[in-house]
């Protein structure tokens, strides 16, 4: 029985396979077998690359399947994407933009999280700016006492810095004790 899988799943396997991973490392992530990644490329007309394509070699021993985090980043193994890190990796954020909008985003462009959450990568939470439209946009985050909070949750106050989660670090020492 075949699983059902949302145009979203699908879109960001079209996205992994396309970054350079194999079916199997595809299949990993997602956690579906390789022989419906199979199916679902070829659902969606990706041409399938030959096994002397793929196979490199025996991969490293620490080597992760073509995915890591940096920074809170997902980051995808892309050894041929013009702008990959020197890593061979890219911003998973930056492939889904770019898939987005039929083409490969300049240096110049950033992707702005919109809830500020770096590994949420759905396209609704994506946004494309310049760098000095993302500076501006973080410039004017700053100057609330948080993101989230416009006080500390215990003592309504903004006179000490925010240590996190709503708290101030004033009662972030008094709760220790």
């Amino acid at each position: 029985m075949k699983k059902v899988l949302t145009q979203q799943t699908i879109n960001k396997l079209v996205t992994l396979y396309l970054s350079g991973l194999t079916l199997r490392d595809v299949g990993k992530v997602l956690h579906i077998d390789s022989s419906s990644v199979l199916y679902r490329l070829k659902q969606q007309n990706i041409t399938i690359r030959s096994k002397s394509e793929v196979q490199t070699g025996k991969p490293s021993h620490s080597f992760k399947g073509g995915i890591k985090i940096k920074n809170g980043y997902i980051c995808i193994y892309s050894p041929l994407h013009p702008y990959r890190d020197c890593d061979k990796y890219v911003k998973e954020h930056r492939l889904i933009m770019e898939k987005h909008i039929n083409r490969y985003l300049l240096p110049s462009e950033i992707v702005h999280h919109i809830n500020e959450i770096r590994h949420d990568n759905r396209i609704e939470n994506l946004q494309i700016m310049t760098k000095a439209e993302h500076f501006r946009l973080h410039s004017s985050l700053k100057s609330k006492w948080s993101i989230c909070f416009n006080a500390c949750i215990i003592c309504n106050s903004t006179q000490y810095k925010h240590h996190g989660h709503g708290i101030c670090v004033k009662c972030r020492k008094h709760k220790k004790r």
